[in-house]
């Protein structure tokens, strides 16, 4: 489709403009209403502004001009070749044969075996209590077992597991002889550091787990060109002031956390909210507001060149893109902000006429900045347009891109290319959120690095799980992510090496309902349906009969062999 100048139909600001009127309509690089760091930025940041008038009017210059910016080549990626279906695992991965790979080889990858080990030293050194006996590495995979059983069974307590109750018992809990009062004190005296305080560190109660997970990410993985950097925010409801409250989030405090994902979801490298950032010496990085900063720390750990980075409005803004294209060799191209140095000639008329919009659906207008001289091929790109509802979008971007508009997409709607490609790449972390929001081992707790070592064992698992996943794991059953977990839960039952029986009690029951000489038979029950509690076990179902066993006094089928089952099988 032709490309077409909209620059009097779609520029709704008079160039005739005041300068303080100028100076309203753009911002320098942070916004203070969503940016959890905006209080601190405005006196770190040395952007004045002078600064923003040197990328109004009278820098950027409309696609149609005849001073509009020739467009350079941009240099080859230098990392290896990815593609969203490959056979050769070499191509993204460091580890060797990752393909026969099983549950808990990837998650001991992730926190491996040395970690764990520091876990129960350090947990053993520092547990102070009158019933606490010492912690066996035989009893820690005993217990992260059970905290992944809960996350699949999601009873309303822990407790629920060692219930009698038919809906969550599970028989194999008993049979690993951890009581729950062992469990309990476990989760209560469970360390994550060597008890040694750290003043300038606020995470250093977590910081051997944090360093463990984020160093095994980035050995694990090799980076493809195109990388998404969004925040991550698990949800904490404790008193910290590690936590911060943003508007538009589901939960009203959590931390920050921000992240660099593959397209595919697993996670890379990440970054939390006030740990400490290393500094550079350059006053270009001192004209960068500390969001810009951190995300530079985060480009920074990439082991190639010419990586592009998709971001959303949080972070996209010249100087940062600019900095990242000059001193990292990173492209970038995000959503732009309303208040975010957006130019009067990308300013967009408002308009609520339903005519008009329905004019504008495929007009788009386009302005460039030539910064040829801080780097050969560098020229930033920023676009405007009509979105969905008469929304206006600002994108900019240091990339490449015809700006044509295009049908593709699940939907098969028309867009421009770069909006296609930066919907199809940029939602990594929000993939990577629905894994962890399906099953997780947290549970209420005071302290607050007992969330974030759950969030740690939460993503090991969920990046483990996507990595067999892209590398084509056996799609054996309909919920495919908890059948991998109870299979990481059996493997660890195994690693234990722990073989209990069940208790004299327990035991007891099991035998009377085994017990072919005791009166079995079915009842019907009249004016009362009761649950089947085989179709529950085995369908997830909860399919009501009128029918039980009098002596066992639970509610079977007797049409789909359920009552046989119950008094025939061990395991039904």
């Amino acid at each position: 489709m032709k490309r077409r100048n909209t620059r009097g139909a779609l520029a709704g600001i008079s160039t005739q403009q005041s300068a303080d009127e100028n100076e309203s309509g753009c911002d320098s690089g942070s916004d203070n209403n969503n940016d959890p760091e905006s209080d601190n930025e405005s006196e770190s940041s040395g952007s004045t502004s002078n600064d923003v008038d040197d990328y109004d009017n009278n820098k950027w210059i409309m696609e149609g001009d005849d001073n509009f910016p020739q467009y350079p080549n941009i240099p080859r990626f230098s990392g290896p070749p990815f593609e969203a279906k490959t056979n050769n695992s070499k191509k993204v991965f460091n580890i060797s044969n990752p393909h026969s790979y099983s549950p808990l080889q990837w998650f001991l990858e992730y926190l491996s075996e040395e970690f764990w080990h520091k876990i129960v030293q350090f947990t053993n050194d520092q547990a102070v209590d009158d019933e606490w006996e010492e912690l066996t590495f035989s009893e820690l995979w005993i217990f992260l077992a059970l905290l992944f059983l809960r996350a699949i069974k999601q009873p309303p307590s822990y407790r629920d597991l060692w219930n009698t109750d038919w809906k969550y018992y599970c028989e194999r809990v008993h049979t690993l002889g951890m009581s729950r009062r062992r469990f309990e004190l476990i989760r209560k005296h469970i360390k994550f550091n060597c008890g040694l305080e750290d003043e300038e560190d606020p995470y250093w109660r977590v910081r051997v787990a944090l360093t463990e997970l984020n160093t095994n990410c980035r050995r694990i993985m090799k980076p493809p060109q195109n990388l998404s950097l969004d925040e991550m925010s698990p949800a904490y409801r404790g008193r910290t002031k590690l936590t911060i409250s943003m508007k538009g989030k589901k939960s009203k405090k959590h931390f920050n956390i921000r992240a660099i994902t593959l397209p595919n979801g697993a996670l890379y490298t990440f970054y939390l909210r006030k740990e400490l950032i290393t500094p550079i010496d350059n006053p270009d990085y001192a004209r960068l507001s500390k969001t810009s900063q951190s995300v530079v720390q985060l480009v920074s750990l990439l082991p190639f060149n010419w990586h592009h980075i998709f971001v959303d409005n949080l972070y996209s803004n010249v100087e940062l893109f600019k900095y990242l294209y000059v001193h990292c060799k990173i492209i970038a191209s995000g959503t732009w902000r309303a208040n975010k140095e957006i130019p009067n000639c990308l300013q967009l008329q408002k308009s609520t006429s339903k005519s008009f919009l329905e004019s504008q659906e495929t007009e788009r207008s386009i302005a460039a900045i030539d910064c040829t001289q801080d780097s050969d091929s560098l020229v930033l790109t920023g676009c405007s347009f009509y979105g969905t509802k008469g929304k206006h979008v600002h994108f900019l971007t240091t990339g490449r891109y015809e700006w044509d508009f295009v049908t593709g997409g699940s939907k098969k709607k028309t867009k421009l290319d770069a909006i296609h490609k930066y919907n199809s790449l940029m939602h990594g972390n929000d993939i990577l959120d629905s894994v962890l929001s399906c099953y997780s081992v947290y549970f209420k707790s005071k302290r607050w690095t007992m969330r974030l070592a759950c969030w740690i064992i939460d993503v090991a698992v969920a990046t483990g799980y996507i990595n067999a996943t892209y590398l084509g794991i056996e799609r054996n059953t309909d919920c495919l992510h908890a059948a991998w977990i109870g299979t990481l839960i059996d493997q660890l039952i195994d690693k234990s090496k722990v073989q209990f029986t069940l208790p004299k009690a327990l035991r007891s029951k099991l035998e009377d309902r085994l017990n072919k000489e005791h009166p079995h038979y079915p009842q019907y029950v009249k004016n009362m349906k009761k649950m089947c509690v085989v179709c529950y076990k085995q369908l997830k179902k909860q399919k009501r009969t009128n029918y039980k066993c009098k002596h066992c006094d639970v509610g079977l089928c007797i049409d789909n062999e359920c009552f046989e089952k119950y008094h025939t099988l061990l395991d039904f």
